[in-house]
């Protein structure tokens, strides 16, 4: 998926490349340093994009994230993406455990007592 994401974007820049240069083409038939200047503006953003992601893109390949479906930052984080026998054993909200409680379990009694009144603090202000 991302890879596909990026050729998106590569076209993208092409395409506002060429229509820089139709813009400066146009630009100089009728004397125009308004679209003139309008066409040499796209046209380099438009390389300068198409080179960018060319280059993100092969860097992203020689790590392998093209090999899997979704990066692998992403994995494990949607819900939606797990399968249903996963999501049933979470519970029968889908939620599961929310992960502060988790660090709550973690913490010695005289923590978690700072935490609560950091807060009651915080409601009062």
């Amino acid at each position: 998926m991302a890879e596909f994401l990026g050729d998106l974007t590569v076209l993208a820049s092409i395409t506002l490349a060429v229509w820089g240069l139709l813009l400066i083409r146009r630009g100089r038939t009728e004397s125009s340093s308004l679209v003139l200047s309008a066409g040499v503006l796209a046209l380099v953003v438009g390389i300068g994009t198409a080179l960018c992601s060319g280059y993100y893109m092969v860097k992203y390949m020689q790590q392998g994230d093209f090999d899997r479906a979704y990066p692998a930052h992403l994995i494990g984080q949607n819900p939606m993406m797990e399968s249903g026998m996963e999501m049933r054993h979470r519970g029968m909200d889908g939620m599961g455990e929310h992960p502060a409680s988790k660090v709550r379990k973690n913490m010695q009694p005289a923590q978690t007592e700072a935490v609560d009144e950091e807060h009651d603090d915080e409601g009062h202000r």
